[in-house]
């Protein structure tokens, strides 16, 4: 995604405290005929992996798991 110079955020513990502060997602996927987008809650581990890392969760109930790549 193209982000323009004026909009980018370069420091790293600046993405991690928007992160953390904001501990949701929204997952847009397509089904093959539309867009389909779920909200998901997200953690971040900040020292695991080069730039941290987010967990989330997925309900079974939730039929958008069926559209990931397997």
């Amino acid at each position: 995604m193209y982000i323009p110079p004026a909009f980018r955020v370069a420091d790293t513990s600046k993405l991690a405290a928007f992160i953390q502060r904001n501990s949701f997602a929204t997952l847009v996927s397509h089904d093959g005929t539309a867009p389909f987008a779920s909200h998901l809650p997200m953690l971040f581990y900040p020292v695991t992996g080069s730039y941290g890392t987010l967990v989330s969760h997925m309900a079974r109930a939730n039929p958008q798991w069926l559209l990931a790549p397997v």
